[in-house]
């Protein structure tokens, strides 16, 4: 009678727990959608050494800077792969994001790459106030942007020399 009693309780406590942690959780919308990563084609390592990377208003048609950073080694890393040098954005306060409009800047070769009319997917993730404090942000992918005047499907950046 008493292991009955004893199993009884240890089941409807698991049982508690877990309609506990699962029904604390919700939908929520994922984060607008952001691009880390910019491909140079046919640059040697000295045109891009510099990088000027400028955040303008949305709709401002590049008129309204909100500011700007030069792409170096302490906010990106540089990945050579072939004719093909990466540049991953790695401070999050420099990615590129579809709130904005932005410029591509190499000094070098005088390139300027305008990125605008990004667009991104909304899509939601589940929240459970209990582990989602291990799980990373959720982005919006990005469905199509505008460089140079030409629509781009997909979300990534490639800008020849």
């Amino acid at each position: 009678m008493i292991n009955n009693f004893s199993y009884i309780v240890k089941y409807l406590f698991c049982l508690s727990i877990t309609i506990f942690f699962t029904s604390c959780c919700k939908e929520k919308d994922c984060l607008p959608g952001q691009i880390r990563k910019i491909s140079l084609a046919f640059y040697r390592t000295s045109d891009i050494d510099t990088i000027v990377l400028k955040r303008f208003s949305k709709t401002s048609n590049f008129s309204i800077l909100i500011d700007s950073t030069i792409l170096n080694n302490s906010n990106s890393n540089f990945y050579p792969n072939g004719d093909t040098t990466a540049v991953y954005i790695s401070d999050t306060s420099f990615t590129i994001r579809t709130t904005y409009d932005y410029e591509i800047y190499i000094p070098a070769t005088n390139t300027v790459a305008r990125i605008s009319k990004m667009i991104d997917q909304q899509k939601k993730h589940q929240v459970c106030t209990v582990c989602d404090c291990v799980q990373g942000p959720c982005y919006n992918p990005i469905t199509s942007f505008t460089l140079n005047g030409q629509i781009i499907s997909g979300g990534d950046i490639y800008i020849k020399k």
